[in-house]
């Protein structure tokens, strides 16, 4: 059997991944604003199907952010969905 496969956004804070990841999705599912300050900080998930397969499309917080300890705190939340999923691109 194959697999779940994983879609993770990664990019910096407020260049709108979360926007990105609810177009994927066809719903507004995750929160969103225009904000260059971060909106996400703990990784989210949602799984969809699509032409009978399933994917989980993750929202994670940014890559940078005004100091070094939110740096550090993101860095683990993106390991963890790549953890969850590791069948992502």
């Amino acid at each position: 059997r194959t697999p779940h496969a994983g879609v993770i956004l990664l990019g910096n804070t407020g260049v709108g991944k979360s926007f990105l990841a609810n177009i994927l999705l066809n719903e507004n599912y995750f929160q969103h604003e225009c904000n260059p300050s971060s909106v996400t900080h703990v990784t989210e998930w949602k799984r969809i199907r699509a032409n009978n397969r399933s994917y989980v499309v993750f929202n994670v917080p940014g890559l940078v952010e005004h100091n070094q300890s939110a740096v550090e705190k993101n860095k683990l939340q993106i390991q963890r969905a790549f953890e969850e999923m590791p069948y992502s691109i």
